[in-house]
């Protein structure tokens, strides 16, 4: 897209067109802070259940919990993730630009897909210039994850994966951000849950999925030990 001046690491785009069944469902991969779209681990899992995977390019740069804990707005989170998703400028704590944004980049991606490969079907994930989320599993690690449980508040998608995220929060003792109780579009039983036991912010996570009202059944708690202990979190990217 012209208007992209900053941020435009390559998108990832992963199918297997010999695995697929018809209609398949995309995959958006959102990477947590910091991260870039090409650490995506599961691709090859996803390809072999005959699933697409878009990890798309954003940015990661500030995590919610580093710019809203300490801010006096209590929906200071949901008006970041907003501005992070749509490009609306509903907060100033990030300086992200209406190009930055992760929906508008993804219907420029998928536009472009469908434009310059017609036969892959890339326009079925897209709705009169909108997307098309009921073929949509959104998915991400830590400030991705709780991009994807944002979205699924607000769309009924196909499914929403979340690995060690969201825990929007703020003051002391944390009080958790407004929008995690809000009513969800998309239905409870299409709602899945990670995080490992050992991580820093795993009580606070325990109280955001009961919060997002994530099916017990449906969340996974980790103990597997990881083979390096690095970084002062060394537990959150286990399960991812």
């Amino acid at each position: 897209h012209t208007g992209i001046t900053r941020l435009d690491d390559p998108h990832y785009i992963a199918f297997d067109p010999a695995r697929e069944a018809a209609n398949p469902p995309l995959v958006l991969f959102m990477a947590g802070t910091g991260g870039k779209p090409r650490e995506l681990a599961f691709f090859p899992q996803l390809l072999r259940a005959g699933i697409r995977v878009v990890s798309i390019t954003y940015n990661t740069r500030e995590a919610i919990q580093q710019v809203c804990p300490r801010h006096p707005d209590p929906d200071c989170a949901a008006k970041v993730r907003t501005k992070r998703l749509y490009g609306t400028n509903t907060i100033d704590v990030i300086d992200d630009e209406p190009t930055d944004a992760i929906v508008p980049r993804l219907v420029w991606l998928l536009e472009n897909l469908q434009r310059n490969h017609p036969s892959e079907g890339w326009g079925a994930y897209l709705d009169n210039g909108r997307v098309n989320w009921s073929r949509v599993i959104v998915t991400g690690q830590s400030q991705g994850a709780g991009m994807a449980a944002y979205i699924a508040h607000e769309h009924r998608v196909a499914r929403a994966v979340l690995f060690s995220s969201p825990w929007d929060s703020y003051g002391a003792p944390p009080v958790l951000a407004p929008w995690l109780s809000r009513a969800s579009a998309t239905p409870m039983d299409r709602w899945f849950g990670g995080y490992h036991g050992k991580e820093n912010t795993a009580a606070l996570l325990a109280r955001t999925y009961a919060a997002l009202r994530i099916p017990p059944a449906n969340i996974r708690v980790w103990t597997a030990e990881p083979a390096a202990l690095n970084g002062p979190n060394p537990y959150h990217g286990v399960g991812i």
